[in-house]
């Protein structure tokens, strides 16, 4: 590659569907799981570093999307991912 030494930071899936009901939930969670466990799995197989999202919208899911018909994350829930990418890259330096 052009930059053999860059380092990359790989982003998880967080759940951009917290409000649909209980019994479609159950059916996403699973999906999401394994999702981020593939991602984190090829980005280690690259030695690139995962960075996990999902527990930290979790926290505060109302707050960090609150509009229950669009995916994306309030400006408050961007400045929780850039805090958890930062915490990453942190341990990296």
């Amino acid at each position: 590659g052009l930059n053999p030494k860059v380092k990359v930071y790989v982003m998880g899936y967080y759940n951009c569907f917290p409000y649909y009901p209980a019994e479609q939930q159950a059916a996403l969670m699973p999906l999401l799981t394994g999702l981020n466990t593939q991602i984190k799995s090829a980005a280690a197989e690259n030695g690139d570093t995962f960075v996990a999202t999902d527990k930290a919208i979790a926290k505060n899911y109302k707050k960090y999307l609150p509009n229950k018909t669009n995916i994306h994350l309030s400006d408050s829930g961007y400045k929780v991912l850039a805090a958890e990418f930062w915490k990453a890259i942190s341990k990296k330096k």
